[in-house]
């Protein structure tokens, strides 16, 4: 993990108590695109029936979809990652939050960290004690 996950996974335990033993952490596609660049249409098609398997194999558990293109294969919405994030969402595959990406937050500076936080919140009473 580089800086992003390590941001991912102290604002998780800060957030929700939670160890890094006690969450499962994936990815959309299961390779990075060239240059880093984010994920086309075709390249998340082809992955999902991995994406979709880890899903039911963790069903009922909550989901945190860090960034855009993981919230809507997972939470099927269609608009702006800000207007989707901060709430509690259901589909067919799974329920949780989206919240952005941590490397975002790493170019975003403390207000996105701080949205991130706001969004772990929502999933808090879902977690804590479970």
């Amino acid at each position: 993990m580089g800086r992003s996950g390590q941001l991912l996974v102290r604002v998780i335990e800060e957030e929700l108590g939670l160890g890094r033993e006690a969450y499962f952490i994936t990815n959309t596609v299961k390779c990075r695109p060239p240059q880093n660049r984010p994920p086309r249409r075709d390249e998340i098609a082809t992955c999902r029936p991995w994406l979709d398997e880890q899903l039911r194999v963790a069903a009922g558990a909550v989901v945190l979809a860090v960034g855009n293109v993981a919230g809507r294969a997972v939470f099927d919405y269609t608009g702006p990652l800000a207007h989707a994030r901060g709430r509690l969402l259901s589909s067919a595959r799974a329920r949780g939050v989206v919240t952005y990406h941590p490397a975002a937050a790493l170019r975003g500076g403390s207000s996105v960290v701080a949205m991130m936080r706001e969004d772990l919140r929502v999933l808090r009473p879902l977690v804590v004690g479970a």
